[in-house]
Order: structure tokens, then sequence, then C-alpha cells
């Protein structure tokens, strides 16, 4: 568990070391949150500005990850129908693989990552599909992420209690888009060159299985959600709620 613990911590140091962007202004060369490790600032004023919504988890960020089991968990973040106060939660991933035929006599393995999100949504097997909204990596302009964030809710059609905590994070708009609990999760899709430890440069290498070549290919994987995501995915949501508002003032 002590091990696990510290992979983490190393792990959001490393995320956001590699971004090296402040999660307000995308400024570069920011400083970490020294109490989660989870978000970056340019400034005193940045950190301000971020503090009404990072404050919610910031204390629980790092001792949340300390209870890490398995690497088939990842952060992701729970929004309440009747709560004002998000929640952090461990999701499990279902991993599907699927193969074909490519050049060289070589197979390409493929794999996807989807996170198993109908039991903390309250959906049976027979219930409708959730609805989600993800972003496209590039958050208004200013903002552009090597992975995509998602925000997912049950069947909105059925639901007609608006989302308390979102309401209480981005404000009510009349008619609110959001309704029934909502979860926030985050993924990333590895290339085949990256799959393959070659970081995105030079082709990917081969792996002899059973007599046959097996190559790695586009992969799709869930990740922890960290506190600088969480107000990225704000604009998100509050997006939506907006987008439906226009819509029916246009109607």
């Amino acid at each position: 568990m002590a091990n696990m613990a510290r992979y983490q911590e190393w792990q959001a140091r490393f995320e956001h070391a590699r971004r090296a962007r402040c999660t307000v202004c995308n400024a570069e060369d920011p400083n970490l949150c020294s109490r989660c490790h989870s978000a970056s600032y340019c400034s005193p004023e940045c950190q301000k500005k971020d503090w009404p919504v990072h404050k919610m988890l910031c204390k629980k960020y790092k001792d949340f990850l300390s209870t890490k089991q398995d690497q088939g968990h990842h952060v992701g973040i729970f929004l309440p129908e009747d709560q004002t106060n998000p929640r952090l939660v461990w999701i499990e991933s279902d991993v599907n693989s699927e193969s074909r035929e490519g050049t060289n006599a070589t197979t390409v393995m493929m794999l996807k990552a989807t996170p198993k999100l109908r039991p903390l949504l309250g959906l049976s097997d027979d219930d409708p599909e959730p609805f989600t909204l993800a972003t496209d990596h590039d958050l208004g302009g200013k903002f552009e992420l090597p992975y995509s964030l998602q925000a997912t809710s049950r069947d909105l059609k059925t639901q007609t209690t608006t989302n308390e905590c979102i309401t209480a994070l981005v404000g009510m708009f009349p008619g609110s888009f959001w309704k029934g609990p909502v979860i926030l999760t985050r993924s990333h899709t590895v290339n085949s060159a990256q799959a393959n430890g070659n970081n995105g440069v030079g082709p990917p290498s081969v792996q002899i299985v059973g007599g046959s070549s097996v190559v790695m290919g586009e992969s799709e994987q869930v990740e922890d959600m960290t506190l600088a995501d969480f107000t990225h995915a704000l604009g998100l949501l509050e997006a939506a709620s907006v987008a439906e508002l226009e819509a029916d003032h246009g109607n």
C-alpha cells in the first residue's frame, strides 16, 4: 500500500511537470499545489482564482490516492444530484481487445478500456445507456490537453431532478442541462509507437507471441482525474447548460 501511494504521488508530480502549464491561465513554469500535487499555478492570483473550486477536494486528494488497491482502478469525481459537494471515487475499468492483420504478416492488437460507471450511477444492465459528453482536447482555444475529459450521467430523457452539485459549481441555468448524478472521468488514446515503448518516435517494436509477430495498435486507456482536470471539466459542464439555454431562446 505504501509503495502504491508513493507511486501515485510521483505520477501526479510527473503529470504536471510534463504539462508545465498553469491550471487557470495556461502559462508555463507553474508551481504545483504544495498540498495535493494535483494542480499547478503560475501566480498567487491564479491560485486564488481557482481556490473556490480547488478547496473542495484539495485536502482529500493525496490521502485518497493512498487507498488505491490496483492499477485497474482510477480516480473519478462524482457529482451527486442531491448534495453540493463533489466526491472522489475509484472507478474500475473493463479492458477489451481486438486484433486485425497488419503489414509484413504481423497482427495488430488494440486495447480499449471502458470505465464501469453504471453501478456508480445507480443503473442496472436493463437501464438505457448513460449519456456522455467529452472534450475534444481543445478547451476554448486556451488549453489543448493531450487527453480527453468526460462527463457521464444517466439517460437525460428520464431524469427530472437538476444536479445540485453542478448548480453550486457553475451556477443556476433555467432548465439546467445536467439532471441526476454525474461522473467526471479522463481517458487517453495511445498511438502505436507509444504503446510499443517508443514514445511516439520511430516504428513500433515487434513482439513474438506463439510464433506470430504482434504489435500494439492505437489503444484507449482510462487515467486518474487530477484537480486541474476538475477545474477544466467545469467548463464542459457549463458549456452544455449554456448551449441548452441558447437553444431554448432560439426556439
